[in-house]
């Protein structure tokens, strides 16, 4: 892949950070709890217990695509090593919800599955900035959290017959800021959409 901001489509595996590995452990679980976040304010409308934080799915069950079944070939043409999988946050599964987690040299892929509707992500008023797009021949959006004032990481979503997908990047090193994330998740999902759900 060339590297960002070259004219071929961009990758989010190229230009590794020689910082050390103490930023890299720092950033891996600022990426994690982002992706937690995504998970919990994506969820709107849930209810919580004090001191166990959990996410309640309108929807019995969980979502039939699990996104770890992904082919590794896709996720090496994104730009993310396979070996890196983790299907879940700190061993945590959301009820309603599948995502998993890979690294790039400069960010994270998580893509999720939920049985939410692609309205309920819409109308969360922690997220922000929709743009419609075309991934394949799905209408999708791209779209930030309100919080994520840095712009450092982008979504896009868009519903299936059996809820909604997200494909999320995000920022590895918080001291570096991708150029475009929304181009790159845009890129990273139309790699990936032969092989996400209708």
């Amino acid at each position: 892949m060339e590297p960002i901001g070259a004219a071929a489509r961009p990758s989010i595996g190229t230009g590794e950070s020689t910082e050390g590995n103490v930023v890299r452990v720092r950033a891996a679980a600022g990426g994690v709890l982002t992706a937690l976040a995504l998970v919990t304010t994506a969820a709107c409308g849930t209810e919580t217990v004090a001191g166990s934080p959990t996410i309640e799915s309108p929807t019995a069950g969980q979502p039939t695509f699990d996104p770890c079944t992904l082919p590794d070939d896709a996720l090496r043409e994104v730009g993310v090593d396979p070996a890196t999988e983790d299907p879940d946050v700190f061993g945590v599964q959301a009820s309603g919800w599948e995502l998993c987690k890979w690294r790039g040299n400069q960010a994270f892929l998580v893509v999720f599955s939920t049985l939410r509707p692609i309205d309920e992500i819409k109308s969360n008023p922690k997220n922000t900035e929709f743009t419609p797009v075309t991934i394949g021949a799905r209408d999708a959006v791209t779209y930030r959290e309100t919080s994520d004032t840095r712009r450092e990481n982008c979504d896009v979503a868009f519903g299936t017959e059996g809820g909604s997908i997200m494909v999320r990047i995000v920022t590895k090193d918080p001291r570096y800021v991708l150029p475009n994330p929304c181009e790159l998740a845009v890129s990273a999902t139309t790699t990936l959409d032969p092989h996400l759900p209708r």
